[in-house]
């Protein structure tokens, strides 16, 4: 197999508009001072050296002009309105599979000796010094894609897509998420989750109150009590006694799954609640700790709740374990971790009724979208981490691209078998039936060589 080393042209999910081979043509490269990237590097520096050499001095030429049309081709894509960005895509003479590297800025040497006897009488520009700087990974040349449709689709009340394997050796990019559902979802909440902090499958995002120790003025219903509920159960806060801001409800890692050692990471967590009637109105806040007192765990800002129909909540990030590594194992085991709920009423006369919180993973990828009603395959939401490393989000509109919606997105696809846990809601609740379907576009990256992966 003969090596490769080339600039292209194109963009995710097209064919190579354009190519420049580095090593045949008139070009020969002499010397590339290669730089391996190391996490958190944004991008990396290099330099090819070639000797170009042409058949006619305006051969030469051209051969030059070829390759300053890719420098300029690099620099066109700082502009937003340019579809196809500039790749330096490798391959050693035995490696199995080709690899590339988004170049974000490209520039030429100060000078060349174009005006020496040998270039006059060789047609040849001896050193011709290539500067790059790239992003610090080397990606896959397609993309690698898993999908679940909306149809039985996944929960959006912590459902948890075990979508596959995620090849090389770094996190890989998320290139495009397409979201699709026929329950005219809204906001969507999405974290990945690999082996790196225990078994995928075994991690519980979904916290049921009532297997916790309710507070001051709270109880939990019999199980039935409430079939809008995601257990059919939900805890009931009357403020009967006191309506400040007090301890309602704890539960640890242990109420609620026998792998607590599998619930570590960093998370997202959102309290599914509402009030009893529409003149009511409570604050929340979420704690964690390993003290289920007030003054021994930490306190989150707190949340107004309000209304009647059942909401999700953001209450806050919290670690697991926390604050470390050393409390975990020494002192405290994880299955003691716990996150109560202090609330308080500041308006009406009614209860706060809390269904469960969803712990949504944020250590090694996560997602986020606030955008128009989401309706089947006539409307998805379309989420792009972008080579460059910029994000954002669309939505169609039957076939019409409708406009940017609110997206964050950070982190990549951890590798590995992993899972994707979502959490959603319409504009004006959140229904325990409602699900998601997902089609999830990765390019798999390595830090040097790709191999035979």
């Amino acid at each position: 197999m003969a090596p490769q080393l080339s600039l292209i042209r194109r963009d995710d999910f097209t064919a190579d508009i354009e190519s420049l081979d580095l090593l045949s043509g008139g070009f020969d490269l002499r010397d590339w001072i290669q730089v391996i990237g190391n996490e958190p590097d944004t991008s990396v520096s290099e330099t090819l050296t070639l000797k170009i050499t042409g058949t006619s001095q305006d051969n030469l030429a051209a051969l030059i002009q070829s390759l300053d049309e890719k420098i300029r081709q690099a620099n066109w894509y700082k502009d937003s309105v340019e579809p196809y960005g500039v790749w330096l895509r490798a391959k050693m003479g035995n490696e199995t599979n080709a690899r590339q590297a988004f170049i974000f800025t490209a520039r030429r040497s100060p000078g060349a000796p174009l005006f020496d006897n040998v270039s006059g009488r060789e047609n040849i520009d001896r050193e011709y010094q290539l500067g790059l700087e790239r992003i610090p990974w080397w990606e896959a040349t397609a993309e690698t894609t898993f999908t679940v449709s909306h149809s039985p689709g996944i929960n959006v009340l912590g459902g948890m897509w075990n979508y596959g394997s995620i090849v090389g050796d770094v996190a890989a990019r998320m290139a495009r998420l397409k979201l699709t559902s026929t329950n005219g979802l809204r906001e969507l909440w999405m974290g990945f989750r690999s082996p790196r902090l225990g078994i995928p499958a075994n991690l519980q995002p979904v916290w049921e109150l009532e297997f916790g120790s309710t507070g001051t003025d709270t109880s939990a219903g019999s199980p039935g009590s409430d079939a809008t509920a995601s257990n059919s159960n939900k805890v009931t806060c009357t403020f009967a006694t006191d309506t400040t801001l007090i301890n309602r409800i704890t539960v640890n890692a242990g109420n609620v799954t026998l792998n607590p050692d599998d619930q570590r990471g960093t998370f997202q967590v959102l309290l599914r609640a509402k009030c009893s009637n529409g003149t009511t109105t409570a604050r929340a806040r979420l704690r964690s700790g390993y003290v289920a007192s007030e003054t021994g765990m930490d306190s989150r800002a707190r949340i107004v709740i309000s209304g009647t129909s059942w909401l999700l909540y953001e209450m806050g990030e919290v670690q697991i374990p926390s604050p470390g590594r050393v409390l975990a194992t020494l002192f405290q085991p994880i299955n003691v971790f716990t996150l109560g709920i202090d609330a308080e009423r500041i308006a009406g006369a009614g209860n706060l009724e809390m269904d469960c919180l969803i712990l949504i993973p944020t250590l090694e990828g996560f997602c986020y979208v606030d955008a128009a009603t989401l309706n089947a395959t006539a409307n998805p939401v379309n989420l792009f981490d972008r080579a460059d490393g910029k994000t954002d989000g669309v939505q169609i509109f039957s076939g019409t691209v409708g406009g940017v919606v609110t997206t964050k997105i950070f982190g990549g696809v951890p590798t590995g078998n992993g899972s994707l846990i979502v959490a959603g809601q319409r504009s004006t609740e959140t229904v325990k039936t409602d699900v998601i379907g997902f089609e999830l576009y990765t390019f798999a990256r390595w830090a040097t060589l790709r191999g035979a992966e």
